[in-house]
């Protein structure tokens, strides 16, 4: 794997806010691979040893005040972290930490919270593990700590590591301001988020499968927070088809739903063609909704009524779209979209009557109408 492919993806994930697990064997470089992004980022790095790590790390250290109130102040790695411009905090040897500690990491990872004090915005959560086997005195990842994590396996491409000793390790990694990473708009975490959900009604077995087996729980597996991560994460990634872009979205997408759910995700985006929803709107009737397939339907549809539902002005397109879809045929998927629809209606405005034809008796059903 080469080290600007994998900093596209951790860039990426911490762009979106979800903690990035590298998995490798001892030695391998994965201290060293942060510290050099980290510098390469301008960023501040506080490490916390696995093995070490005790659960008022992350719970904060109980004080009590002179009426005799507790509160629970954090360490003082937090609030360096907090006053620097940008940061990183790695948990360093996060196989090797006890199970008390990992419990006391759950809120850490998932909501920042470290006592009574969150971790500011800029400051990116990383974590590294070595394998249960090489790790001394390691446990298994509780399903909920390894569920909250982008699982990416570090296994450096050798030239890099030659490349590295001979001209530094900086120069393996992308620009701050690399082209190939996208800033957020919500248009993209818009159709990102609609692809997920559209492959989902396709596939809802894959929404949430959380694995039997111990050692599978402690990495990456399908569960509705992974499947939010990975479109937080993909709003930040190419989604050209270039094979640098492809590499970024197949890291991201198996280190977060895991590989088998990760391999259908990805057959289905080269498949789906998804139009921009913007245009869907503007012209309501220029699809072929009849012969649509059902799980590029279901996306399309999801993606315009999601915007309509966030953009007053587009409220009504959104309603003539699934009422062109209705008319061709296909009110049971448009249904689907009806009342969200509804209740994001603005204050004076009412529906075309013609699109609402066709769902008017789901509606009564629904008490959304008499």
């Amino acid at each position: 794997m080469k080290q600007r492919t994998l900093a596209r993806v951790v860039d990426a994930a911490g762009s979106a806010g979800v903690p990035v697990l590298l998995w490798g064997e001892p030695g391998l470089g994965k201290s060293a691979f942060i510290e050099a992004l980290a510098a390469a980022r301008g960023a501040h790095v506080e490490v916390v040893v696995g093995s070490t790590a005790d659960p008022a790390d992350f719970n904060g250290l109980p004080v009590v005040d002179g009426d005799g109130n507790v509160s629970f102040a954090p360490r003082a790695f937090v609030k360096r972290l907090n006053a620097a411009d940008a940061g990183y905090l790695f948990l360093d040897e996060l196989s090797t930490a006890p199970p008390a500690s990992q419990a006391g990491m759950l809120r850490v990872a998932r909501e920042r919270w470290v006592g009574e004090v969150k971790l500011a915005d800029h400051v990116r959560i990383v974590a590294a593990a070595n394998p249960i086997e090489q790790a001394a005195d390691g446990w298994e990842l509780a399903a909920p700590m390894a569920n909250r994590f982008l699982h990416l396996d570090f296994a450096p491409d050798p030239t890099d590591w030659f490349t590295g000793m001979t001209a530094g390790w900086d120069t393996l990694l992308p620009p701050l301001d690399a082209d190939d990473l996208v800033a957020h708009d919500a248009d993209r975490e818009l159709r990102a988020r609609s692809l997920v959900v559209g492959f989902l009604r396709a596939k809802p077995s894959l929404l949430q499968a959380v694995p039997t087996d111990a050692a599978d729980a402690g990495r990456a597996w399908p569960s509705r927070r992974t499947w939010d991560y990975l479109a937080k994460v993909l709003a930040h990634l190419p989604d050209d088809d270039e094979e640098d872009a492809f590499e970024t979205r197949h890291l991201a997408a198996v280190g977060l739903v895991g590989t088998a759910a990760a391999l259908e995700f990805l057959t289905f985006l080269r498949e789906v063609d998804l139009p921009d929803p913007r245009d869907v709107l503007a012209d309501p009737n220029g699809q072929d909704w009849e012969g649509m397939r059902s799980d590029r339907l279901y996306t399309v549809l999801g993606a315009t009524t999601a915007l309509a539902t966030g953009d007053a002005d587009c409220w009504m397109a959104g309603f003539e779209v699934l009422g062109a879809a209705a008319a061709a045929g296909r009110t049971d998927v448009a249904a689907a979209f009806v009342r969200p629809l509804m209740g994001a209606m603005p204050e004076g405005v009412r529906p075309p009557a013609e699109a609402m034809r066709a769902f008017v008796p789901m509606l009564r059903a629904a008490g959304l109408r008499s």
